[in-house]
């Protein structure tokens, strides 16, 4: 994937015209045409707000960016081998902290199911943003509760980022009061 198809490609996933994205952005329809057609490329800000703008999480298409051989036709609906290698190179992205936290929730030492889990996790994606929210906040607040009383179980394992869930959350929001079914965190 080049520049120009994360715009376009990007653009069509959100289901938004070039003038719509134009109004949103306030920028000229003519602007994004340059982006989507490679006559100029925006700043790293302009990339960051188009994203917010089409309500389309920014990291799946700039991972293809970035790796565009390694990521160019990888999806849930691949052959095996090519969804392993692309998973492989999501994987080697991570930070530390997020490498850590992967393992904690694949490795079965929390006293659940890697693979219940996973499903889980599954299912709570495919629901609407507006009810993940709710889930989330509710999820935030019961974990706070028990930290507060000292109930934490698993404390010698990675703890989650609560402030990063927090700015998710406040994100997520404010998305779904927008009517969008994703967001991007800032």
């Amino acid at each position: 994937m080049d520049m120009q198809e994360m715009f376009q490609r990007s653009r069509y996933d959100a289901g938004l015209s070039q003038q719509k994205v134009a109004d949103l952005m306030k920028v000229s329809k003519s602007t994004v045409q340059n982006w989507e057609n490679g006559t100029s490329v925006p700043t790293f800000d302009k990339i960051i707000e188009w994203f917010k703008v089409l309500g389309v999480p920014m990291y799946p298409y700039l991972m293809k960016l970035a790796y565009p051989k390694e990521l160019a036709d990888v999806s849930a609906d691949s052959d095996i081998a090519e969804l392993r290698k692309g998973l492989n190179k999501l994987v080697d992205e991570l930070d530390d902290f997020h490498a850590k936290e992967l393992f904690f929730l694949l490795s079965g030492t929390h006293g659940s199911s890697p693979t219940g889990n996973m499903d889980l996790s599954a299912a709570y994606l495919h629901l609407p943003l507006a009810n993940r929210v709710i889930i989330a906040e509710n999820i935030l607040a019961n974990y706070e509760m028990m930290e507060a009383l000292g109930q934490i179980h698993n404390t010698q394992h990675v703890l989650p980022a609560t402030q990063t869930l927090k700015r998710s959350i406040d994100t997520a929001r404010t998305a779904a009061m927008a009517g969008k079914n994703s967001y991007i965190e800032e």
